[in-house]
């Protein structure tokens, strides 16, 4: 353990390899891992093989890829059990569906990565709807459900939460991306 910051090195590389699958990277090898990460392939290969044995990696065959296994398919349905709020807010959710005719989602603001997180959709119930699959991680500042969060955070939380950066990133030409203007 690294007693100046408490942290315990092994745990973090651990949860370096499980953050390193996305929606985009589904499947990764040992040397992609490696790469990533700029670890030691021996070291990525011994995590492996224990996140492997508890369940939070899978495997088909020796010589594939690795996979996200089930255990963090359970830790995550753990995790939203939790959020009782989640259930409270599906009423108000299909209303504003019904009565809109629009997808509405629920988000929460994560201010350490100043993202907003989808988590509970009702779709529309017309041919053409816009859709966020629960789960995806948006910049708050580029996403209308992330500005009315900010909108009602005090101004000291939202200098905190973007004080390191001086040029916000965009996605289309309309995006703001300069944090006095947002």
């Amino acid at each position: 353990m690294n007693k100046l910051s408490g942290r315990v090195k092994s745990i973090e590389r651990a949860l370096n390899i499980l953050e390193a699958f996305s929606k985009q990277k589904i499947e990764l090898s040992i040397t992609e891992l490696s790469r990533m990460l700029r670890m030691k392939t021996s070291t990525v290969h011994r995590i492996l093989a224990t996140l492997k044995e508890r369940g939070y990696i899978k495997q088909s065959s020796p010589k594939t890829k690795y996979e996200l296994g089930i255990k963090v398919f359970e830790l995550g349905c753990i995790f939203r059990n939790q959020m009782h709020f989640t259930k409270i807010a599906m009423p108000y959710l299909k209303y504003l569906c019904n009565l809109t005719k629009e997808t509405t989602h629920l988000a929460i603001l994560d201010d350490s990565s100043a993202e907003v997180i989808y988590i509970a959709q009702v779709a529309s119930p017309g041919p053409l709807r816009t859709s966020v699959e629960v789960g995806t991680r948006w910049k708050a500042h580029c996403t209308a459900i992330g500005k009315a969060l900010l909108a009602f955070l005090p101004q000291e939380k939202i200098e905190e939460m973007f004080a390191n950066q001086k040029k916000l990133s965009t996605y289309t030409p309309n995006s703001i991306s300069d944090v006095n203007e947002l």
